[in-house]
């Protein structure tokens, strides 16, 4: 096991000290440990291959383990109220869709697709839950609406805006003023303390606080905790929220490599990576490369073999 390896696993053992605010971490269920990732991307696979036998199985082992969230790119929990009616548990699915509407403010519209097209699907639920399309429905989307116009959810959003528009600005050079290092310095030690103040108070910033239409802000966030990556809790502060599933763990090794930057360029002459967020990286550009798969399996990431199998499968599906 190289140094770099050995240094990571003293990084993933380490707990956060710095979030001692509102917000107390729930420890009860560990999203790693427990396999639930690993679970939910082999059922994802399973999916796209068309196998829903093997993709329900990984999804109630998952269940099994830890509740159902919906923090990764596969939108676990719709995927699972998709397998959910497939396999005739209409009140669960409906259950897990109500939760989607209430808490992430995600319409289950794939759901519905599935339902569309399957005339037996379609059959056995209205015999089951007759009033699906006359109550559970409009339920939903009075729900949904009911979440996005939330007076607490619109402030968090506005700080979070708020937050992103003063990070982009003082990044911005015009043709008579270049960017100001030392503005860009303060800026970003103000906005750290900013985000770790909404932190302390309502969790860490995901879907379950700006709603799932809000993309725009998961990309903010992602620019913005790499802006910040200088302090020392960041990286630590987002690991325990991936535990916890609140957080994507992509985000994870996307914070550490970009605090790594500089050092990888001292020392190799060129930008290397630890984790490897992106697919297309080759080789020559990963610190321990023989080790990555270990290293990106224990903060919760998929394989490189699972996340590029799933880039392909999906590449099929939308040349179809």
């Amino acid at each position: 096991m190289s140094k770099y390896t050995i240094i990571v696993y003293i990084l993933l053992l380490c707990s956060v000290s710095s979030l001692t605010g509102q917000n107390k971490h729930n420890n009860k269920y560990d999203y790693i440990a427990s396999g639930y990732y690993q679970l939910v991307y082999e059922a994802d696979i399973a999916h796209l291959e068309g196998n829903d036998n093997l993709a329900f199985e990984k999804m109630q082992q998952a269940a099994e383990r830890c509740p159902i969230v919906n923090v990764l790119m596969c939108n676990e929990m719709e995927l699972y109220c998709r397998l959910l009616m497939k396999h005739g548990q209409y009140e669960k699915a409906i259950a897990y869709m109500d939760t989607l509407a209430n808490e992430y403010g995600k319409f289950p519209i794939e759901v519905l697709i599935d339902i569309g097209k399957d005339d037996n699907l379609s059959k056995n639920l209205l015999k089951e839950v007759p009033d699906f399309y006359l109550s559970k429905m409009p339920k939903l989307l009075r729900d949904i609406e009911w979440y996005y116009y939330e007076i607490k959810r619109d402030s968090i959003v506005n700080i979070l805006i708020n937050i992103f528009a003063s990070d982009q600005n003082v990044r911005m050079a015009t043709e008579n003023e270049p960017v100001n290092v030392a503005k860009m310095i303060e800026t970003d030690n103000v906005n750290y303390k900013r985000l770790f103040q909404l932190i302390d108070k309502f969790g860490f910033p995901n879907t379950r606080l700006y709603g799932s239409a809000n993309t725009k802000i998961t990309n903010n966030l992602t620019a913005l905790l790499m802006h910040i990556t200088d302090h020392e809790d960041i990286a630590d502060t987002i690991l325990q929220f991936v535990r916890e599933g609140q957080c994507e763990p992509d985000l994870y090794g996307i914070v550490v490599d970009r605090k790594i930057l500089l050092k990888s360029l001292r020392e190799h002459g060129k930008p290397m990576c630890l984790y490897c967020p992106f697919s297309n990286t080759s080789d020559e550009e990963i610190i321990d490369a023989e080790n990555l798969d270990e290293r990106r399996i224990a903060i919760g990431m998929p394989s490189r073999a699972i996340q590029r199998k799933r880039i392909e499968l999906l590449t099929k599906l939308y040349e179809q």
